[in-house]
């Protein structure tokens, strides 16, 4: 169950990431090519949700029922604001209009951190709903200890927007943007050259995924409590 979340995470966000890359770069300074990740964001993506798979899985957690449930929640959530957000990045820069900022409702330059777009939201509803539909699929045809309620499928759609909304907020406010006034191309860093868009250079990317992935876990953990 929990292997199969995690897989079909990696695979579709590196396949979306793949996706028309000459465009993106000629978007984004930062841009990596063939989704290439450090540690950083591996452990921003992964850290905590495997935590949570080794406490249920070996961890003999003596308090079945309410707390069992947030943690499978808390599992399923936290993949599903990490799938939403790079499902709703990837798809929402190639959209043919340019994004609105989310704090100012202005549009900005496509890449900008805090940009939303119609694409970019209906990609994170469409990626939490797969995430869910995936865990519960994976949870009712193994032979596992765990069970998954249907009710999953919902959550998951409702928690990838929201965690997409979350992170574009973080981004906008906490997180830095900018342009290179030579190449045009958005910037996630200040430097020489770069014109201030938005944002501070409070949080980087990594860490702005990880807040708005843990708030979103924690929050879908205690609505899978109640369904």
């Amino acid at each position: 169950t929990f292997g199969a979340t995690l897989l079909f995470f990696f695979f579709s966000s590196s396949s979306l990431t793949k996706l028309r890359q000459d465009e993106k770069e000629r978007v984004e300074k930062d841009f990596k090519k063939d989704g290439q990740r450090d540690w950083l964001q591996v452990l921003a993506n992964g850290g905590v949700p495997t935590l949570i798979a080794l406490l249920l899985t070996f961890g003999n957690v003596p308090w079945a029922g309410p707390a069992d449930s947030f943690f499978q929640g808390a599992f399923v959530g936290y993949y599903t604001c990490c799938c939403g957000d790079t499902w709703s990045s990837e798809i929402g820069v190639l959209s043919p209009t340019d994004p609105i900022l989310i704090t100012t409702l202005k549009r900005c330059r496509r890449g900008t951190n805090g940009g939303v777009s119609l694409w970019g939201l209906l990609a994170s509803i469409v990626a939490g709903t797969a995430v869910g539909l995936t865990y519960y699929l994976a949870a009712t045809l193994s032979r596992g200890p765990f069970t998954a309620k249907p009710a999953v499928v919902w959550l998951c759609c409702l928690a990838g927007f929201f965690g997409s909304l979350l992170d574009s907020l973080l981004g906008a406010t906490l997180q830095f943007s900018g342009v290179d006034e030579e190449t045009k191309k958005i910037s996630n860093k200040p430097g020489p050259g770069i014109k201030k868009i938005s944002g501070l250079t409070f949080l980087n990317n990594d860490a702005v995924n990880a807040v708005s992935a843990i708030v979103t876990a924690a929050l879908t953990g205690l609505a899978y409590m109640y369904i």
